[in-house]
């Protein structure tokens, strides 16, 4: 599922399973749609970028130390051992931890998973969304900045 198929069940389909996901967790249509519409902006941005002989411009380039905070959101759908296999294989948790996390997720809604540099961090979550979709499953990743720095 693309950015673009979320968008279109945000604003055609009101009892979409997408936004009932949002809804779960407070966030508005509005706050979904700006944030895939960044992204999907940011990443074409980022293909003129790396065109050849073009560096990155001034203006998407991040200070140095800058960290994000990469969390997974609890869903009714996906089991709780892909969640720790998740946890495990995409940020090298041990068993024991990834248990932990997985319950935390599963009756807080949300678990921290580490904090890496931005560039990381969003790295993590492309793989983790990946493969979660490769296997079928609505996990969703998400990274918000970190006040650690």
């Amino acid at each position: 599922m693309t950015g673009a198929h979320v968008l279109v069940a945000l604003i055609d389909e009101h009892d979409s399973r997408a936004a009932g996901l949002l809804r779960q967790y407070g966030i508005t249509r509005y706050d979904a749609t700006r944030y895939i519409c960044h992204k999907i902006a940011k990443q074409a941005s980022h293909e003129l970028a790396v065109a050849p002989g073009a560096g990155p411009p001034a203006a998407q380039q991040q200070p140095p130390g800058l960290l994000a905070k990469v969390q997974l959101l609890n869903d009714d759908y996906t089991p709780m051992e892909f969640v720790v296999d998740v946890l495990q294989r995409s940020f090298g948790k041990d068993h024991e931890t990834a248990i932990r996390i997985m319950l935390e997720i599963h009756h807080e809604g949300a678990g921290t998973c580490g904090i890496y540099p931005n560039d990381i961090a969003a790295t993590k979550v492309t793989e983790v969304l990946d493969f979660a979709r490769q296997h079928g499953h609505p996990l969703l990743c998400v990274l918000e900045p970190s006040s650690s720095a």
